[in-house]
């Protein structure tokens, strides 16, 4: 049944139980974890290249950064830029492909193929990722002007003249490069919604997001701030229920298996302490052997299912969020309802109906109807001769 909207904010506190499916939230699982794995040896690469390889997994885990490591060099930077690049392709992967089902949705269809909405989101990926790397472009090209201009202020004489006498233009340019982040912020956020709603290429992303950005910048932030919320409590009811779901697991098991199960569910602990050091305390266990091996079987269900909960639902939850906020700001920017748009797979899936002639044109001449062909005169059948009679008897 399609949705209906009320074209306002009230509209986004929809995005928790839509995004509360198997449907969407598997979506998102195998791009992201993909996304996440290489990020993580990305930086394990560049936390080697710079020598602080030891020190971070002992603080971070995988959860690594290298943004606060002293004396990185450029190497270090760049592998770590490449891994966040590829978690960012993974990430607008996925949220195309949820967004498309969110759109869908959002019309009455509740039917999804994974196979049809990842063969959308690969064959859109282009234009999802292109409209915020143009406008990160325009971005570093305004920042290296910048250093060009300040390495002029070398010169003696007249260089500090030139960099200080241009600085309210500057200051101008600087004020714009604030502008051109919230733009490239709010890009990443509707590429997806854009491109599986309206099928724009990266163009439109950034021309829409610009508007957007222009004319509904009051709501635009406001509605990012009810997303977020949303998204922050329904993880966290979820999270309370899965956590739940496993004290209840674990006493079970504990009861049955005794001392055994205690020793694997500490080691399980201790090693999701080591993984995640923010999250997880980190218990002692002196679990061993086949305990040992299953204990890091627990141990990865748990992070998988924090990972499902955190990450994929979590990120459910802001696309289908964000879908929302396109559709609405849509209507009140352009007053064009995006779910009465006619999509072009149902245009092609409808039968071909005759086209009806136009008021006053004469009626198309009927085609002319052939006569049928005479029927052949059937041959007489041949008399057959009579039988002969016998001849008469003689008397005697």
């Amino acid at each position: 049944m399609k949705e209906e909207l009320r074209y306002d904010w009230i509209d986004l506190l929809r995005a928790p139980r839509m995004a509360l499916s198997l449907q969407k939230i598997w979506l998102e699982f195998p791009p992201l974890l993909a996304g996440f794995f290489f990020y993580v040896i990305c930086t394990f690469l560049a936390l080697k290249a710079c020598g602080r390889f030891e020190t971070v997994v002992e603080t971070h885990g995988l959860l690594p950064c290298i943004a606060g490591v002293q004396g990185a060099g450029v190497l270090s930077w760049l592998l770590w830029l490449v891994g966040l690049a590829g978690l960012l392709a993974s990430a607008l992967f996925a949220g195309t492909a949820v967004a498309r089902a969110a759109y869908l949705e959002l019309k009455g269809e509740t039917f999804f193929i994974y196979r049809e909405l990842y063969a959308f989101a690969l064959k859109h990926l282009k234009s999802t990722m292109l409209g915020p790397l143009g406008i990160l472009a325009v971005i570093a090209g305004i920042a290296v002007c910048g250093l060009i201009v300040g390495l002029i202020g070398r010169i003696p004489g007249i260089g500090v003249m030139i960099a200080v006498g241009a600085s309210p233009v500057w200051l101008g340019v600087s004020f714009f490069l604030v502008v051109l982040s919230l733009v490239l912020l709010f890009s990443v956020l509707l590429a997806p919604a854009v491109v599986a709603t309206v099928k724009g290429d990266f163009f439109e992303v950034i021309t829409e997001t610009f508007s957007i950005t222009f004319s509904q910048f009051c709501r635009m932030v406001w509605y990012q701030i009810v997303i977020l919320a949303a998204a922050a409590a329904s993880v966290a009811v979820l999270g309370a229920l899965v956590k739940a779901a496993y004290g209840i697991m674990t006493g079970l098991l504990s009861a049955g298996m005794g001392e055994d199960f205690l020793a694997v569910k500490s080691r399980a602990g201790e090693l999701l302490g080591s993984w995640f050091p923010w999250m997880c305390a980190a218990p002692a266990s002196d679990a061993a052997g086949w305990l040992g091996f299953w204990a890091y079987v627990l141990a990865a269900v748990a992070a998988v299912a924090g990972f499902i909960v955190v990450a994929c639902y979590g990120a459910a939850v802001v696309t289908t969020g964000n879908t929302i906020a396109y559709v609405v700001l849509h209507k009140i920017k352009d007053e064009e309802d995006l779910l009465e748009l006619e999509d072009e797979e149902d245009e092609q899936a409808k039968p071909a109906e005759p086209a009806e002639p136009a008021e006053g044109a004469a009626p198309a001449p009927a085609a002319p109807v052939e006569p049928p062909a005479p029927s052949q005169p059937q041959a007489a059948p041949e008399a057959k001769p009579a039988a002969e009679s016998p001849p008469p008897e003689k008397p005697e």
